[in-house]
């Protein structure tokens, strides 16, 4: 059983990363809204190529050091030094690459080389508190992290609205970066003696050998991570113009505001939390009823998002950024099972599973090159198309392997209850493809909102039978996070 103190702690955890994702994906939108008309696809596209140079040096910006130490509950001694010195290290060198890249692998200019050389500024500052971070994670200081991430989000948000009111462009998007590292970076170095020196922690007990395998995998999994989430930016950049890369970004964005800044607050929670699970057991059931819930209120949110998205994107830009809705819409078809990975990730993570994380980043960033470069040869929705499969299907391998591992502990009635819940949602969105391009006579005179809203009663409605101790779940975590004191 999970102690009640465990139970609180992870509770409270849920209900500020809840607040940091509500402020930053207002405060995201927001200056989506201005940017969208301050600035031009081009500029967007201009920022999507650096972004397709992050899939290569991200990684060495945020080598996973912190979550290492995070996983096995140390953050001091010898070890803790050394990973200082590599963070700055990896910094250097990804600065080094980011510049690289941009200067030629695409057809440069001299903006993009300026840009390339604002974020790489950044990157010794975000290492530093990516790693510092660990300490408030081991510690579960939720509110020192919540903290931290609105700093982020408030400087960025509103210096790149800033800078692009005053005519700066693209450039808008480097300043705003470089930014928001200095003020987190800062805030992490006023309070690190202050929040972290009484934190009870031990060294970590491990040979040399063990440790720098560690952080080789721990490395890998990083840039395979970045390469996943990035690389369809560095095919478009490289196939189509600056113009489509722009268009897709701008559509990924809308929808990236629901699950982007939603993965980034789980992971900040659950890997600390499956870590200390790991060693008390309960961390397989944790895993399976977590995935539950998210992919339940993940395809609510969806469904609603599709729905309104269109004519929100129509009536907020004046239908300057139309071209973005169906980039936007296919993304979030299959955005509620691309959540669940995020969670297998911190599953796998606090398992020790560092190279079967790796293995499933690679197959996942080498798979999504391989659909957005066929995609790419029917034009910029057809790469999108190709990355939305992809993303439903093989981008899913660390939720299978996660699964399988979580098997094993809690049995099979466990696990094939959130298999259920993935397979209706397939049968849902394979019979939604359907009503949406059918040429059946009497569905043709239904319009796609209508259609639309058909099919998400109907999956209420069943999914509120199959699975009615989930709702009834999620009620009462819900009363329980705004009443309970």
């Amino acid at each position: 059983m999970l102690d009640a103190n465990f139970k609180k702690k992870t509770a409270i955890g849920l209900a500020l990363a809840a607040f940091v994702v509500v402020f930053s994906k207002m405060m995201s939108l927001s200056s989506q809204w201005i940017l969208g008309f301050l600035l031009e696809p081009n500029d967007f596209g201009v920022y999507g190529l650096i972004l397709g140079g992050m899939a290569f040096a991200g990684a060495f910006q945020s080598p996973g050091l912190g979550r290492l130490h995070t996983q096995f509950q140390s953050t001091k001694g010898k070890y803790w030094n050394i990973s200082i010195k590599l963070s700055l290290i990896f910094s250097l060198i990804g600065a080094f690459v980011l510049v690289f890249i941009s200067n030629t692998m695409y057809k440069s200019t001299q903006d993009l080389i300026i840009m390339s050389f604002i974020i790489a500024c950044s990157f010794p500052l975000v290492g530093f508190y990516s790693l510092y971070s660990a300490r408030l994670e081991v510690a579960k200081n939720y509110k020192a992290i919540a903290t931290y991430q609105l700093i982020s989000s408030l400087v960025f948000n509103c210096s790149v609205v800033l800078t692009a009111f005053l005519g700066f462009g693209a450039f808008s998007f480097a300043l705003a970066t470089l930014g928001a590292a200095i003020a987190t970076a800062s805030y992490v170095l006023v309070k690190r003696n202050k929040q972290y020196v009484n934190i009870e922690t031990t060294e970590l007990n491990v040979d040399k050998p063990s440790y720098y395998s560690k952080v080789k995998w721990s490395l890998i999994g990083a840039f395979l991570l970045g390469f996943s989430l990035r690389s369809d930016y560095f095919v478009v950049g490289l196939t189509l113009d600056a113009y489509s890369l722009g268009i897709y970004y701008f559509g990924f964005m809308l929808a990236a505001n629901i699950g982007v800044v939603l993965s980034q607050a789980m992971t900040s929670v659950l890997m600390p939390a499956f870590s200390s699970l790991t060693k008390k057991g309960g961390s397989e059931t944790y895993y399976v009823n977590g995935c539950r819930k998210i992919l339940l209120l993940a395809i609510i949110i969806c469904f609603v998002a599709m729905l309104c998205i269109s004519p929100f994107v129509s009536w907020v830009w004046e239908g300057k950024w139309d071209e973005a809705i169906p980039i936007c819409q296919l993304f979030l078809i299959t955005l509620p099972l691309k959540l669940l990975v995020p969670v297998s990730l911190s599953y796998l993570e606090s398992l020790g599973k560092w190279k079967l994380k790796a293995y499933t980043l690679a197959f996942d960033g080498i798979t999504v090159c391989i659909a957005c470069y066929l995609g790419a040869f029917w034009g910029l929705q057809g790469a999108a198309i190709a990355v939305a499969i992809q993303r439903g299907t093989a981008g899913l391998a660390s939720l299978v392997l996660a699964h399988f591992l979580a098997i094993k502990k809690v049995g099979n009635s466990a696990s094939l209850s959130l298999l259920k819940d993935i397979l209706i949602f397939c049968v849902v969105v394979i019979i939604g493809c359907w009503l949406v391009n059918s040429k059946v006579s009497f569905l043709v005179q239904y319009s796609f909102t209508s259609k639309l809203i058909i099919l998400f009663v109907s999956y209420l409605t069943f999914s509120f039978v199959v699975n009615r101790h989930i709702y009834k779940s999620l009620y009462r975590t819900a009363l329980s996070l705004l009443f309970k004191r």
